[in-house]
């Protein structure tokens, strides 16, 4: 059973379009995928969007496309870690 503040684990249906939606569906994700399609890879790039979204949002964001297989996230520097995050496949499809 799941936390009530947790969101179910499942799709709507079977249609395509609306599992996206279950991905994709809020506008952050959305952004954030086009900053990526567009040549953005870090962090620090994609919080200095200009619709400038709260880095709290963006690292949820992030990890939930990352968990999906959207995007992978690869280490650029190792003191302190950071990453560049790219587009899987899929996040590209």
């Amino acid at each position: 059973m799941t936390d009530h503040l947790d969101k179910p684990n499942f799709e709507r249906s079977c249609c395509p379009i609306a599992c996206a939606l279950d991905h994709l569906g809020d506008k952050w994700t959305l952004l954030i995928i086009r900053d990526l399609l567009l040549g953005k890879k870090r962090y620090q790039e994609l919080v200095t969007s200009p619709e400038r979204i709260a880095t709290n949002i963006l690292a949820d964001r992030l990890r939930k496309l990352e968990a999906s297989g959207f995007l992978v996230q690869q280490a650029y520097q190792q003191k302190p870690v950071r990453y560049e995050y790219m587009l899987t496949k899929k996040g590209e499809d």
